[in-house]
């Protein structure tokens, strides 16, 4: 009877209606859930009962059916974070999540992802976010996880400035107002010298050691030259010829203080020196003091420091004179230092005051500065002899002379300090390792970087030698140098002096516009690293470059009149770094930034997209599963045909509209009870026909 099938038809409508207020209450529960795609409902008739009539036959519908529930795949709005790693995809596309547990994929658009403690990006709920890792080189990798955990910043090495590569580049203005710096002659030990003694036959050759039973021996020092530890040991040769071992003689370069131990056994006994004794004639050379003998201990050091010793006189035993000529005017005249001890501190005093006493050298004292001696000062352990007057060659001036010209016998002062015939440096207008501040007119410092990562402080130094003519150097310290390498002036390498790498010329016209800049050599031995790194120079785009296209001149250095100043410069080295941050881009390549100031592409996001989004299947934890209704997963970058692009520090947020959510609320609460009403008039519609058998 089809009374009966209106109640059917009803109770479609109540079930069906029901499950679209679940639909409905499960968009507006995840209506703060991110990356949330909310569902629809979409109904159908359910089969039609056909029946027979006047006019033909006549369908009669059954009720309702559920057709479907379908997410909406349509675009939701972006809320911006303070994480990079968090991502919104703008436009078609999945992100790729992992399950390791499963080892499947599945495929989300929330894109709430973070480093974990491994270095993987992961998503809250642990699954790896996939794509691909890019090496150094630029190369990309196999789809997988994303890690970070071994990536870091390679060393580069300042380059030599050919092709894409920089090298130095500097831009200076020198004034053109400078004149060549004038520099003084000046003469230096050979070789470093710590201390040296004059042992004389007769005249400092004797010590007189008391022994316990009262007997005297004297230990007679070989005559000759020694250092202060073959002096020692020579003083114990000559206890040992004697007899006597209970005695050690030492001596130490850093207090120029000698040492004389007794063992306390044999004929030694307590330490008994008669250095009062007339006969100890060695007691002023060795710095112990005859006033008193030394007595009642095992060992004495001596008073005085001491580390050369002048023994005067006439003949092949005194080292008290040498041939000096200062400035180049008149002949070798002798200087005379007086007999005594020094230390290296004051005997190059007593050098300086007797060089300056003779007028021949100074006759005039107000008009010629006094030469100047000094130890240890301009180059560590080492006498140098520099004139007061400074040399000069200018272009159409009368060039004055500076020069320090020591002439050494065999057996002079010269000896004892190192210094030989042929070592002066004379009328200097050269540029000065040991004193490259005072021989140029200009400086600058910035750090270069060798092939291991290490920073090298990089002094180029800027001097006039003529009219729009000018001379570099590059400079580093010598102790950075492999040891024993000359550099590019054929100096050699000693820690604390400048070591040229690289030098050349600046060529500028009448206005003050570079024409040309040379690099005449380049190549730095840094010790542990590649040796001959060459090192490329651009100082700007000359007017007439002798190389490459010509400029205007006004590009980088330039010779105006004004204090000389640096403009710019920069180099492309660097150390080696550590990942400090990371950013991502619309195209979904993940760049890290390091610890040395590069940044580099690590890695980039993976996205998929398949034939129907409709037919994914939804698995709970924003995450969505590939089916045969929706196709393989297609796998590309953002920005690509067919893909969206990644917006970073940003997440999209749920597409539910809850206007209308509640629209829909109220329209299948209306249907449900439409059907329940249908429900209720049948049942009295049955009810009315029961009654009739009464």
């Amino acid at each position: 009877m089809g009374i009966l099938s209106s109640l059917f038809s009803g109770i479609s409508g109540l079930d069906v209606h029901g499950n679209a207020m679940s639909v409905v209450g499960n968009n507006i529960a995840n209506l703060n859930t991110i990356g949330f795609k909310g569902s629809r409902v979409e109904f159908a008739d359910a089969l039609s009962q056909s029946i027979g009539g006047a006019l033909g036959t006549s369908q009669i519908g059954r009720g309702v059916q559920l057709s479907s529930v379908s997410p909406g795949f349509i675009q939701g709005s972006f809320e911006t974070t303070n994480r990079p790693t968090d991502l919104a995809l703008d436009g078609e596309g999945f992100f790729l999540a992992r399950d390791s547990s499963s080892g499947g994929t599945f495929y989300t658009r929330a894109g709430e992802f973070f480093f974990n403690v491994d270095s993987y990006l992961i998503n809250p709920n642990g699954l790896f976010l996939q794509g691909w890792a890019i090496d150094s080189s630029g190369v990309r990798g196999a789809l997988g996880d994303i890690n970070v955990s071994v990536v870091s910043s390679q060393p580069q090495a300042t380059t030599s400035g050919t092709g894409s590569n920089r090298g130095v580049e500097m831009a200076v203005n020198l004034d053109a107002d400078s004149v060549p710096p004038a520099t003084a002659g000046y003469t230096q030990s050979t070789a470093d010298v710590t201390d040296s003694f004059r042992i004389v036959l007769g005249t400092n050759d004797d010590i007189i050691f008391e022994e316990t039973n009262g007997t005297d021996i004297t230990a007679t020092i070989a005559p000759g030259t020694y250092t202060g530890s073959t002096l020692a040991a020579a003083i114990e040769t000559a206890l040992e010829v004697l007899g006597v071992s209970d005695y050690t003689v030492s001596y130490n370069a850093t207090t120029d203080r000698f040492t004389i131990t007794s063992d306390g056994s044999g004929g030694g006994g307590i330490l008994d020196i008669e250095w009062d004794n007339a006969g100890s004639t060695a007691a002023a050379t060795l710095g112990f003091s005859a006033a008193a003998e030394d007595t009642g201990a095992l060992s004495y050091s001596g008073d005085t420091a001491v580390a050369f010793n002048i023994i005067s006189g006439t003949g092949a035993t005194d080292n008290d004179t040498f041939g000096i000529t200062v400035n180049g005017t008149g002949a070798s005249l002798a200087i005379t230092v007086p007999a005594g001890v020094y230390t290296g501190v004051t005997l190059a005093a007593a050098i300086q005051t007797a060089i300056n006493a003779d007028t021949n050298f100074n006759p005039t004292p107000d008009d010629i500065p006094d030469v100047t001696v000094d130890y240890g000062v301009t180059r560590t352990d080492r006498f140098t002899i520099t004139s007061g007057q400074f040399g000069r060659t200018i272009t159409g001036a009368t060039p004055v002379t500076s020069s320090i010209d020591v002439t050494a016998g065999a057996n002079d002062l010269l000896a004892a300090v190192g210094m030989t015939s042929d070592t002066p440096v004379d009328s200097t207008n050269t540029f000065d390792i040991t004193n490259p501040a005072s021989t140029s007119n200009f400086s600058t410092s910035l750090s270069i970087f060798d092939s291991l990562g290490n920073s090298h402080t990089l002094t180029i130094y800027f001097r006039k030698i003529a009219a729009g003519s000018w001379e570099w150097f590059g400079t580093v310290d010598g102790g950075e140098i492999t040891p024993g390498q000359l550099d590019a002036l054929n100096n050699p390498q000693v820690s604390g002096t400048a070591w040229v790498g690289s030098y050349g010329t600046l060529n500028f016209g009448t206005n003050g516009t570079l024409t040309d800049d040379i690099t005449t050599t380049s190549g730095f031995d840094f010790a542990g690293a590649t040796q001959n790194q060459i090192i490329g120079f651009d100082f700007g785009t000359g007017t007439s470059e002798a190389t490459g296209a010509s400029g205007t001149g006004l590009d980088g250095t330039t010779q105006f009149a004004g204090v000389s100043t640096v403009i710019s410069q920069s180099q492309d080295g660097y150390g080696a770094g550590s990942l400090r941050s990371v950013s991502v881009g619309s195209d979904g390549i993940i760049v890290g930034s390091f610890s040395n100031g590069q940044t580099q592409n690590i890695a980039q996001v993976a996205l998929a997209t398949f034939a129907s989004d409709q037919g994914l299947s939804a698995v709970g934890r924003n995450l969505f599963a590939e089916t045969s209704v929706s196709g393989q997963p297609i796998i590309g970058q953002a920005n690509t045909s067919g893909f969206g692009s990644i917006t970073s520090n940003s997440l999209e947020l749920s597409n539910v509209d809850l206007a209308t959510e509640f629209v829909n609320m109220i329209k299948y609460q209306q249907g449900f009870m439409a059907n329940s009403r249908v429900i209720s008039t049948t049942d009295r519609l049955l009810t009315e026909l029961v009654n009739l058998g009464r």
